[in-house]
């Protein structure tokens, strides 16, 4: 007998999109990806910015999902504490083995990426422009202009934009119509 118990997690987490078609206020970006990755040629770097909030990383997870990684192979790593050299190439040469599990995928998310120091990012440099074909990258960042033009010049670069109030709206009321839950009007 399976009994059934309520998900306790945080409504951010319990409500993330795990698909394109559940990402609400990127409609170009989704449309964008979407053809892209029904090509034949499906980039191994990306390059999300935009403002927190926005859904860098959880665009980056989806496609992750996409790429066939098993959760096991996708690493998320903080540039913000991460940001020296040898962190980095400790990462690009952990890349180069193949992933554990059914799918040899690996895709590395770097968060906040900006905040790499200048031999970080030159260390990164080929392993984004030649990865091996297991290998996936995501770069997000909230400050794009401290990115190198090296980097960016090699990735497929997505600028995300806020959500409108109105859809941000829209969604919350079917939030707490789906979640039951009771609200004071404002």
């Amino acid at each position: 007998m399976k009994i059934k118990t309520k998900d306790t997690r945080p409504l951010h987490v319990r409500l993330r999109p795990q698909s394109l078609e559940e990402v609400i206020g990127q409609d170009a970006i989704v449309r964008s990806l979407t053809q892209q990755l029904s090509g034949d040629s499906v980039p191994h770097a990306y390059l999300f910015t935009g403002q927190s909030g926005c859904g860098k990383t959880t665009l980056s997870r989806i496609l992750a999902k996409m790429s066939g990684c098993d959760d096991a192979n996708i690493m998320d790593i903080d540039a913000a504490s991460t940001s020296d050299v040898e962190n980095m190439r400790l990462v690009t040469q952990m890349a180069q083995y193949r992933g554990i599990g059914e799918s040899p995928n690996k895709f590395i998310v770097v968060d906040e990426v900006h905040n790499l120091s200048k031999k970080a990012f030159d260390s990164l440099l080929i392993s984004i422009e030649e990865p091996p074909p297991h290998v996936y990258w995501s770069l997000c960042s909230t400050e794009s202009e401290k990115i190198p033009t090296t980097i960016k010049t090699r990735c497929a670069h997505y600028d995300l934009k806020p959500v409108d109030w109105e859809v941000l709206a829209e969604y919350l009321f079917s939030v707490v119509e789906q979640e039951k839950l009771e609200v004071s009007e404002p």
